[in-house]
Order: C-alpha cells, then sequence, then structure tokens
C-alpha cells in the first residue's frame, strides 16, 4: 500500500489497496485505520463496490446507521 500525502498534515490518497482488501482482511485494515488516524481524509480511486461489499468495508470502522436514522436525529445547535 502506497500513501500519497495530498496536503500538508491533511488527506491521504491510498495506492495499491482496494475496499474489498480492508473488509476483508485484519492487517490491511489496520494500515488503513492508521493512516486515517494520520491524515483523517483518504482517498480510494477507482473502487468498484456492490452495496454488501460497501456494508462490509464500513463495519470495519464501526456500526452502520442507516440513512433514516441519520436524518432523524436533531440538527446541532450553532451559536457565535
Amino acid at each position: 500500500m502506497e500513501i500519497v500525502p495530498l496536503g500538508p498534515g491533511f488527506g491521504a490518497e491510498l495506492r495499491g489497496v482496494t475496499l474489498a482488501d480492508v473488509a476483508a482482511d485484519a492487517a490491511v485494515y489496520a494500515a488503513v485505520r492508521a493512516a486515517f488516524e494520520e491524515y483523517s481524509v483518504l482517498v480510494f480511486r477507482d473502487q468498484e463496490i456492490d452495496g454488501e461489499s460497501q456494508l462490509a468495508f464500513s463495519r470495519r470502522f464501526g456500526r452502520p446507521k442507516s440513512p433514516r436514522s441519520a436524518r432523524s436525529a436533531p440538527a446541532p445547535i450553532l451559536s457565535s
């Protein structure tokens, strides 16, 4: 896996790894998770992924929330 920083300290492109690799392999997930902790935003280019594969990838990072539950959450209150 190659990590290509996109800017100073924020964002990176990951090359040589697919979302399916992350979903299927604990060692790959650990490397991607470490990159996420360092760069906060990761770019995976040219991925072909179906719904089940995307769900398997997402589960590596925690329990996915349904769009319905996300929409029903109250909006944050901002003050100045």
